[in-house]
């Protein structure tokens, strides 16, 4: 049986040597904002010198638990936001009104702090900007994106777009590179699985003539990739760290790099763009990563940044550190400040931050330069998703599998037990905190095998009751994975697969099949495969067959139709 991920790990220690304590607020006038490239007090090196358990149930899509409150990402008023960032720092609200707020007279001087690391230009400045874009892409924009782009250009490039899925961050990203055309080259940064919907997205958006343009001498090995792949002259989708030029001079004017690649190239070797793009930013949640470090320094140096992410915070504030970090250096310039401020550190003699605390705060300073809707918001008016729990009778259940369960989980109290009476030394706290994790991905297993064929007859009944209905099904485990396609081949249904086992580069394809071709009746994705950047509008119903334990990868492929 696979191995589960048995959640997040706990994050690592704060007296990692690259999170020194800084001076919290130490910033310029407002009428002076420190440039995020001269900054002195970062959480990172510089890169260069520069200016749930699943239970036996099959779920719709459906609740993402009540495991972490996000209501501090939520209902953003992105015409609140333009009007603010057009005031400049003195519209942004403080004093009396603030210190009213949950946090007190701490929270109204973190207001008064914010002010000093406002990023705006005035509101004509922003709109000679957007109206540099050209008009091939703005008349593809709608409403929301047109509004969303004003204010990413409002915070002077130095953003977070958090929309839902679905809502086309691709193209606003794509229009936000092109009203900064003065500072390319452009950087993407992203995930490697949607490498082939970047480059599809540029081809289909941008002037022919910005495609055509040709890359540096220097990247001779891109013109090479370009010819087998056709792929643009001006994209370079890098596949190989001998691909990347070392300095911005031999970089094409697009290109694309994934997370996984960054830390393989030495430091010294990563060349540096004026505009970075990080798709799907939430990749940066772990502070101390190898992705995390190689990736923030560049971001750090860059003039323009756009980071873009529906789910910024998975499952717990402290995965945001990184990302507002990088935008505002200044304003987040160390891990232990926020963690103590905003990852209820405080409450714990060892520092834990995996918990929250001053939400309202947090979601006030992210206001300041974040662009957050979701369909609701934005009145697309597609048919509302309805959500509920389908419940399995134990009769259906296998007998066999709900044996190995319920010795999973007398092995998982026993380990609970000890756990709770032991108050030995670290390395024994850790060896039985180990033995609990073992236990508990068990009762997964067991679950997962026991609910398999009733999840299997849920999906069935529900391809026969419409026939022209397309099933999204998401699992965990790859035995449920194996399972599901044995049977879906005996039942003579026409189905594809995305999971890790599927090239990233031909992910792309099997979603253009799923969409185009009416013989393919499901998708069966694992969770963590399929719920990023990948586009599946054509299914009409999500099935969960097990649920997993960060309650935004709920989200990101609940959204994905």
């Amino acid at each position: 049986m696979a191995q589960h991920g048995a959640g997040d790990p706990e994050p690592p220690s704060t007296s990692s040597p690259y999170f020194a304590r800084s001076p919290a607020g130490a910033g310029a006038p407002p009428s002076a904002a420190p440039s995020p490239a001269t900054s002195g007090a970062s959480a990172y090196p510089s890169a260069a010198p520069s200016p749930a358990a699943s239970g036996p149930a099959a779920q719709t899509a459906g609740s993402a638990g009540d495991e972490f409150d996000d209501s501090f990402l939520q209902d953003f008023d992105v015409d609140a936001a333009v009007r603010r960032h057009s005031a400049g720092p003195a519209g942004v609200e403080g004093g009396a009104k603030r210190a009213a707020s949950p946090g007190g007279a701490d929270y109204s001087r973190a207001a008064k702090r914010q002010r000093s690391y406002t990023y705006h230009v005035p509101e004509a400045e922003a709109e000679r900007r957007l109206a540099t874009v050209p008009q091939s892409i703005r008349a593809q924009l709608l409403e929301h994106q047109l509004s969303g782009l004003r204010a990413l250009l409002q915070c002077d490039g130095r953003a977070l777009l958090a929309d839902g899925m679905g809502l086309g961050k691709t193209l606003t990203a794509i229009a936000f590179a092109a009203a900064f055309r003065e500072c390319w080259p452009v950087m993407v940064i992203l995930p490697s699985s949607v490498r082939s919907n970047w480059v599809a997205e540029l081809q289909q958006w941008l002037p022919s003539e910005w495609l055509d343009e040709p890359a540096p001498a220097a990247s001779w090995a891109h013109r090479r990739a370009a010819r087998k792949s056709r792929t643009p002259a001006a994209v370079h989708a890098v596949a190989t760290a001998a691909e990347l030029p070392p300095t911005a001079d031999g970089l094409a004017p697009i290109t694309l790099v994934s997370y996984d690649l960054l830390p393989k190239i030495p430091e010294a070797q990563r060349p540096t763009a004026r505009i970075v793009i990080c798709d799907e930013s939430h990749a940066l949640k772990n502070r101390e990563a190898a992705r995390t470090r190689a990736v923030v320094p560049l971001l750090h140096s860059a003039e323009r940044v756009l980071l873009m992410s529906g789910t910024p915070a998975l499952s717990r504030p402290a995965e945001l550190f990184a990302q507002v970090n990088a935008l505002r250096p200044e304003e987040f310039p160390n891990w232990e400040n926020f963690a103590e401020t905003y990852c209820g550190s405080f409450r714990d003699r060892y520092g834990n931050a995996s918990g929250s605390s001053n939400e309202a705060e947090l979601k006030e300073r992210l206001d300041g330069f974040m662009v957050r809707r979701d369909k609701e918001d934005v009145q697309l008016r597609l048919k509302e998703k309805r959500r509920h729990l389908v419940h399995i009778p134990a009769s259906e259940l296998s007998p066999l599998a709900m044996g190995e369960l319920q010795a999973a989980m007398a092995e998982l109290r026993q380990c609970e037990a000890r756990l709770h009476a032991a108050s030995g030394a670290p390395a024994d706290m850790e060896r039985l905190h180990n033995a609990q994790q073992a236990a508990l991905s068990k009762c997964r297993g067991a679950t997962a095998d026991a609910k398999e064929g009733a999840v299997l007859r849920f999906v069935l009944e529900k391809l026969q009751s419409e026939p022209s209905r397309k099933i999204l099904l998401f699992v965990h485990h790859k035995s449920m994975l194996a399972g599901f396609e044995g049977a879906l081949r005996r039942e003579k249904v026409g189905f594809c697969v995305i999971s890790g086992d599927v090239l990233a580069s031909k992910r792309q394809e099997v979603t253009v099949k799923f969409k185009t071709d009416e013989s393919q009746r499901v998708a069966l994705c694992t969770i963590k495969a399929s719920g990023v950047g990948l586009n599946m509008t054509a299914g009409s119903t999500v099935v969960f067959g097990e649920v997993p334990w960060t309650p935004g990868d709920v989200l990101q492929c609940a959204h994905a139709p």
